[in-house]
């Protein structure tokens, strides 16, 4: 089994996986929750980077005044 990737955006290192965990026993099932548990590691990292931003940007200017939803975020992050 090939796949064949031409400017779709997909990276070689991410059909190679999925072509790994295909031929693997577990098959197709795995792959899927690998790619799953990929995508949120990467999605928490992000939302970590943003609220240490956020919390940056608060402590050089305290008067600054945040929308209720980040003060609520920074605080469950501390």
């Amino acid at each position: 089994m090939f796949f064949k990737c031409v400017k779709s955006g997909y990276s070689k290192s991410l059909l190679e996986f999925v072509h790994d965990g295909i031929m693997s026993p577990n098959g197709l099932s795995s792959t899927i929750a690998n790619v799953r548990r990929r995508g949120l590691t990467r999605y928490y990292k992000l939302y970590k980077i943003f609220a240490e931003r956020v919390r940056r940007i608060k402590a050089g200017n305290p008067a600054n005044i945040y929308p209720l939803y980040l003060r609520l975020w920074i605080n469950i992050v501390k």
